[in-house]
């Protein structure tokens, strides 16, 4: 007889749940237990049924919190010696008293036993980021669980060391589990201070605040809702600076409505620590409204989306991936601040082509539009007689633009003229430990606006974990 059969047949038995022990909670207080326990808590005379539901629910609580790799629940009968009036949690100081109604169908006593593997909860990582042209530096400091309830506390600084792009940038992020944990309140700041080498050597200060409300619907798909402040300044130009980053100079702010929902069902491989997607996909949609602002208001969205697949036990891995976005203006007549537009060029956005340097320019400077689509192609495949390595050898096209007009699906004329390039090269993933970038990139299309990177391109970042 199947495990199921065995469920199915004892679904109406009775049980009193008489305890509760929990291996591996050390670290978490004792009333963050209790809130996620509640499904089984609440009533401790059930059946069979009824704790396989309860306890599913648990277990979906405990994934929604993010800070245990594994939790497993299994009920024992309970020995004689157990306490019948009180349910003890592992590890923790206090036990939760309970009467108990003895029932005449006489429940069997049982415990239940919840499994837990918590993720690293806490580390400090300095990361040494190489490029061609320089070097950059971040430190990261990450607590997953600040005050015993899973509450996330982070701090990330970044200096970078080239002379062509210097960047400073200082960002903190708190999220706190409300009673659901399914719920999570997010807050979030950030300072940045920058060279932009892109758009004729100018300098650009920021500073925002961030609160939003984060939702987790089941393992694959997130939502969350928040509003924004930033406050922002451009300074410092020079005489070759153009019109449009002349008139977006000086100090400005903006408050806006930011929406995120995103979704994901692709899996990891096991030799990279879950860092290399092999098969699923990932679709994530971002939308901004401005609500006010001294310029223009104005609604930004953008779509972006990765599809995999995988043949020959993950030893060949085709990935399809893009974006398009546009912004829409309340009064077609004025502009959005250039630092709100689309731009693409670059590692993480269009390979073969410098940061932010493709497409619209005025003067010598890339201004970004209000449109934009991206889309490539990759084949990934491990390296021969090479076996459990995060080492990929990749191809790669990928194709983009950023524009003003959005043409019509029936002028294909955008996509031919657009910035392409086509390439090879290596990816080594090995989670936050590791991780490396070589490509050799070579531009096909020849618009005489675009900067473009032709030959080889690499980045390095080794992290070292401090617990």
């Amino acid at each position: 007889m199947s495990q199921q059969e065995i469920l199915q047949k004892n679904y109406s038995t009775p049980l009193h749940l008489q305890q509760v022990d929990i291996v591996g909670g050390e670290g978490f207080n004792a009333l963050f237990f209790k809130n996620l326990l509640n499904p089984l808590l609440s009533n401790s005379d059930l059946t069979v049924s009824n704790f396989v539901q309860s306890s599913n629910e648990v277990i979906q609580r405990l994934n929604d919190t993010e800070v245990f790799n594994t939790s497993h629940l299994e009920v024992v009968e309970a020995s004689a010696a157990a306490d019948e009036h009180s349910l003890v949690i592992e590890g923790q100081t206090t036990a939760f008293k309970r009467n108990i109604q003895q029932s005449q169908l006489k429940p069997l006593p049982v415990k239940a036993i919840l499994t837990l593997k918590p993720s690293l909860l806490k580390h400090f990582t300095v990361t040494p980021v190489l490029f061609e042209n320089g070097i950059a530096l971040n430190g990261i400091y990450s607590n997953l669980n600040a005050f015993g309830n899973s509450e996330s506390l982070s701090f990330n600084g970044l200096v970078d060391l080239r002379s062509e792009s210097p960047l400073k940038n200082f960002n903190f992020n708190f999220q706190a589990p409300l009673k659901d944990p399914s719920y999570r309140l997010v807050f979030n700041s950030l300072l940045s201070k920058s060279t932009v080498a892109w758009a004729s050597n100018h300098d650009q200060t920021n500073s925002s605040v961030y609160l939003g409300l984060h939702k987790r619907f089941g393992r694959s798909l997130t939502s969350e809702l928040g509003f924004s402040g930033v406050y922002r300044n451009v300074y410092n130009l020079s005489d070759f600076t153009s019109d449009t980053i002349k008139s977006d100079a000086s100090f400005s702010n903006k408050n806006s409505l930011l929406l995120n929902v995103n979704y994901d069902s692709r899996s990891f491989t096991p030799e990279s620590l879950y860092k290399f997607p092999t098969k699923g996909s990932s679709l994530t949609f971002n939308n901004e409204l401005i609500i006010d602002q001294e310029k223009e208001q104005f609604s930004k969205s953008d779509l972006k989306f990765q599809s995999l697949y995988s043949f020959f036990n993950n030893w060949l891995t085709f990935e399809v991936a893009g974006g398009i976005g546009s912004i829409i203006l309340n009064d077609t007549s004025k502009k959005p601040h250039f630092q709100d537009k689309f731009f693409l060029g670059g590692f993480n956005s269009l390979r073969g082509f410098k940061f932010n340097s493709t497409g619209l320019k005025d003067g010598n400077d890339f201004v970004g539009g209000t449109n934009y689509f991206q889309l490539g192609a990759t084949a990934y495949s491990k390296i021969p007689f090479v076996k459990a390595s995060p080492l990929r050898l990749r191809l790669f096209i990928n194709a983009g633009d950023v524009l003003n007009d959005i043409p019509t699906l029936k002028n294909t004329d955008f996509i031919k003229n657009s910035a392409q390039a086509v390439g090879w090269g290596l990816t080594y993933s090995l989670g936050s430990v590791a991780n490396a970038e070589f490509n050799y990139n070579i531009p096909i299309s020849t618009r005489t606006q675009d900067i473009t990177k032709p030959g080889i391109e690499f980045a390095l970042s080794l992290s070292g974990d401090f617990n």
